[in-house]
């Protein structure tokens, strides 16, 4: 019982590390480009648009993510080198000011409030011996 409140506890500080430093994420399907999380300002989304468009991108993720140097952008997908570096450029260009970081579950206080769920769960369930 011990081992899977620590198992679950423990994939709830994984989880949190990973998301916590998540700007946005973009998804490109198809030509089309959307924003699934976080705030990204209409004038990148613009360029991302712009800079898919040729060649052609059918399916791609973009996610960005705060780190020691300040962002920096990931790739999925069926983007090509120059277009990624294109990307890359645009970004650097773009005010860190501009992009918040998305909704993410994973906060400390929704973490503190699982840790003493899962202890009060632990404590009231039957124990099997």
């Amino acid at each position: 019982m011990y081992l899977l409140i620590l198992a679950v506890i423990g994939v709830a500080v994984f989880a949190w590390w990973t998301f916590k430093n998540a700007l946005f994420t973009v998804s490109i399907v198809d030509g089309r480009v959307a924003s699934t999380s976080g705030t990204v300002p209409p004038r990148f989304l613009g360029d991302v648009s712009d800079i898919v468009r040729s060649p052609p991108v059918r399916s791609a993720t973009i996610r960005a993510s705060r780190d020691a140097q300040g962002a920096r952008l990931r790739f999925s997908g069926d983007i090509s080198e120059s277009q990624a570096q294109r990307l890359r450029n645009v970004f650097r260009l773009t005010s860190s000011a501009q992009f918040t970081s998305g909704d993410s579950p994973f906060t400390w206080s929704n973490f503190w409030r699982a840790s003493i769920v899962a202890s009060l769960l632990s404590w009231i369930l039957p124990k099997g011996r």
